[in-house]
């Protein structure tokens, strides 16, 4: 009975030690567990951390990057300095308008006559509408076709102009359009002008599925219709009568009706204010059509008002002095080497100035070098040919 006694008291104290160690081997077990929770959590916290300082220094490195590039500094400064230089050389362009419109006023000093005076101011301010529109719808054509060489004349709208004029005299004689009110020849020769391009345009529009350079095609196929027309419709008229209608296709600006004047002033100056709300949209559209749609731009109703507002300045110009061919061709250009800038509110005025100090000293050289024997148009043709050969030689090399 002891040694039974013996075997269960060391069975239990054997039990005892096992179920102690047992539990002893859990505590440290969950102690080991607790610890990795702990490292593991530290572990987290400090990845966090060191991600969190790692983009916050990747931030300040960028900011700081983008504050002191030197790439954004050169393009900031860079353009600038171009600004500067636009502005500085639009205000040159301005100074030498300002200074030739003086100089043809008071040639031989400020006339007595108040005749004299009148004459030269109304051709002044034919020449100041004529030059702006023209320089306007010469930039904002060149923005639309994106195309140096091709001009508003390519509309065919001089054609169509000279044709008006035979066909009165073919009808009327020569003295019906002398005696006729130059108010109501010009409001006839601006309407018919007009009407035929918004037919055009608007006819053709869904048959082109918007496309520019269709409607520009059409135009040369329309101008050379017309041109055929003029010089058949010459052949049958007497001499005289040709004589008169040879005259009407060289611009003059000589004995300027002055309600001509304010009725072109007038439509000049409503579309020269819808060509400037619409000149912050030439910057985009200048970047082509892809471009202009991805950036938002509603190309085509945008593109085909401001074709019309061009229609209406060469048919402005046109109708109040007669066609002048390469002007448009000769300045935008000039204006496009001369002003290092992109932005159509700049380049428009500068190309209007730049128009009017070209017509004034060409009407100053007719009437004082050449002595009224040839005609403004003739010159600047002329000058204008010659910038238009060159510039295509120099495609050519480039080609």
């Amino acid at each position: 009975m002891v040694k039974e006694d013996d075997k269960l008291s060391r069975v239990g104290h054997y039990g005892s030690q096992s179920s102690s160690q047992s539990s002893s081997q859990s505590d440290d077990q969950s102690n080991n567990q607790s610890n990795s929770s702990n490292s593991c959590n530290n572990l987290s916290n400090n990845q966090s951390n060191t991600t969190n300082n790692s983009e916050a220094n990747l931030e300040n490195k960028v900011s700081a990057g983008a504050k002191t590039s030197p790439y954004t500094e050169q393009a900031a400064l860079l353009q600038r300095k171009n600004k500067r230089q636009s502005l500085c050389r639009t205000w040159i362009l301005v100074l030498i308008a300002l200074s030739s419109i003086i100089t043809y006023l008071c040639w031989g000093g400020i006339p007595k006559n108040s005749f004299v005076f009148n004459m030269r101011w109304h051709s002044v301010v034919a020449i100041i509408l004529t030059g702006a529109a023209i320089g306007a719808s010469s930039m904002v054509f060149q923005a639309i076709v994106n195309n140096r060489i091709i001009t508003p004349s390519i509309l065919g709208l001089d054609s169509l102009y000279v044709l008006i004029q035979t066909c009165i005299v073919f009808v009327a004689g020569a003295e019906k359009l002398t005696d006729m009110n130059q108010t109501v020849l010009f409001l006839i020769s601006l309407a018919v002008m007009l009407v035929f391009s918004f037919l055009l345009f608007k006819i053709m529009l869904r048959r082109s599925n918007h496309n520019v350079f269709f409607i520009l095609l059409l135009s040369i196929v329309f101008g050379t219709l017309f041109s055929s027309f003029n010089t058949f419709m010459g052949t049958l008229l007497d001499p005289g009568e040709f004589l008169a209608v040879q005259s009407i296709g060289y611009a003059s600006f000589q004995a300027i009706n002055t309600q001509v004047l304010t009725v072109s002033a007038i439509f000049l100056g409503v579309t020269f204010v819808l060509i400037w709300r619409c000149s912050k949209y030439l910057d985009v559209i200048a970047l082509g059509k892809d471009t202009a749609v991805n950036l938002g731009i509603d190309y085509y109703r945008l593109t085909w008002r401001l074709l019309f507002l061009v229609v209406i300045c060469v048919a402005v110009s046109t109708a109040l002095v007669g066609p002048v061919t390469f002007l448009g061709l000769l300045v935008m250009n000039l204006i496009l080497q001369y002003i290092p800038s992109f932005r159509y509110r700049l380049l428009i005025p500068a190309c209007i100035f730049l128009s009017i100090a070209v017509l004034v000293l060409g009407q100053i050289l007719v009437q004082r070098l050449f002595s009224f024997t040839t005609t403004i148009s003739i010159i600047i043709n002329f000058l204008g040919g010659c910038y238009f050969i060159f510039l295509l030689i120099r495609q050519q090399r480039k080609w």
